[in-house]
């Protein structure tokens, strides 16, 4: 009986141990993972302000922004500027977040990001509700920025000198039935040059 209650509180006590020690586990490396987190982001804050960071494009609010990191070699920081969030991405895998970096930290990182690149994160082109940053879209659309909004006022003007033709036209086209009762409230002494003429044209008819 004895055995028996010493085996089952064994098996208790080890359950309990293996249960914490699985936590301990898991939390050490959940810290092992944020100290290296804020480790690469005190890396990417060094290149940026050492001008060892390379702005790549910008498409809509995204900055693609390379760095070459110690531990992960070549990497693209992607900063999202409407959420002033990051994320670094090694070729296609994101692989890690700015989740459970240092907010003075990532603060550091995307004022200086906005400081040191701001020329060209500012450089841009809008067509068609998508922003572009202007050289690569200059060099992927083979016309420069100059050129679009030339041909963009042509179409506009073309476009302005129809819209003012259909109003112009509409403008003069008159109902008979409106002119009849303006001739009832104020006399036919009172109509336009354009009603008369309309009113003219439309007896002949």
């Amino acid at each position: 009986m004895i055995y028996i209650i010493v085996l089952l509180t064994g098996i208790l006590i080890g359950g309990i141990t293996s249960n914490w020690s699985n936590k301990l586990s898991i939390r050490n490396e959940e810290l092992r993972l944020i100290l290296d987190k804020n480790k690469q982001f005190k890396q990417i804050l060094e290149k940026v302000l050492t001008k060892r960071s390379r702005f790549k494009t910008r498409i809509n609010n995204t900055v693609y922004i390379g760095v070459k990191l110690d531990d992960y070699g070549k990497v693209d920081i992607l900063y999202f500027l409407d959420k002033r969030d990051i994320a670094i991405f090694k070729d296609d895998n994101c692989i890690m977040t700015s989740k459970d970096v240092k907010s003075d930290l990532l603060n550091d990182v995307i004022n200086n990001i906005d400081r040191v690149h701001y020329h060209r994160i500012v450089d841009i082109v809008e067509v068609l509700g998508f922003v572009f940053y202007r050289e690569d879209f200059e060099k992927n659309f083979n016309i420069s920025v100059k050129e679009l909004k030339e041909r963009a006022n042509m179409i506009n003007l073309d476009e302005s000198s129809d819209i003012q033709n259909i109003i112009k036209k509409n403008n003069n086209k008159f109902n008979i039935d409106d002119i009849l009762d303006k001739i009832n409230r104020v006399g036919i002494e009172n109509l336009t040059k354009e009603e008369k003429d309309f009113l003219n044209n439309y007896n002949q008819k």
